[in-house]
């Protein structure tokens, strides 16, 4: 007794439980990259002594809308002078003891630069975070449209119209 009906039920199940496999991946893959991208970005803002790094880092990874606009807001601004870690205000030329004042003129408080090799690891940490985050959502389209074809062939190979 051999019934093509249950074998095209068994094909189709198959079918289905691999596509949701790989779009439970793909999703993973997704999420893995948000957080690259919030990495990303905090490390940037960490690195341009940015008081507002950990927002744009939380921001860019749960809207990568948020990582477009920090990006436009950076390049727009790339030639300010340094800030102040404490309050964020600018060390404009002309105050006393520029470009190593010893306070801010703002604040009060004393002023310290970013040494150069803070702002190396910055830069390192950035860039890795920028090639994962490129990887995962490369490797998360992927991963969609293999499931899509692999679907879509199975549906077509167990529909019951090709077997008549």
């Amino acid at each position: 007794m051999n019934n093509p009906e249950v074998g095209t039920t068994i094909g189709i199940t198959f079918s289905l439980i691999l596509f949701f496999v790989l779009l439970l991946i793909a999703i993973a893959t997704a999420v893995a990259g948000a957080v690259f991208l919030g990495l990303c970005v905090y490390n940037d803002a960490q690195s341009r002594r940015n008081p507002n790094a950990a927002l744009w880092g939380v921001l860019s990874g749960f809207f990568e809308i948020a990582a477009l606009i920090y990006l436009i807001i950076t390049m727009s601004s790339k030639n300010q002078p340094p800030r102040c870690e404490r309050c964020g205000s600018f060390l404009y030329p002309g105050y006393p003891g520029y470009p190593g004042a010893p306070v801010c003129p703002v604040c009060g408080q004393p002023v310290t630069f970013l040494p150069p090799e803070q702002a190396q690891l910055y830069a390192r940490r950035r860039k890795r975070y920028l090639i994962l985050w490129i990887v995962s959502m490369a490797a998360c389209v992927v991963m969609i449209f293999v499931a899509v074809i692999l679907f879509t062939l199975s549906m077509l190979s167990n529909a019951s119209f090709l077997h008549y």
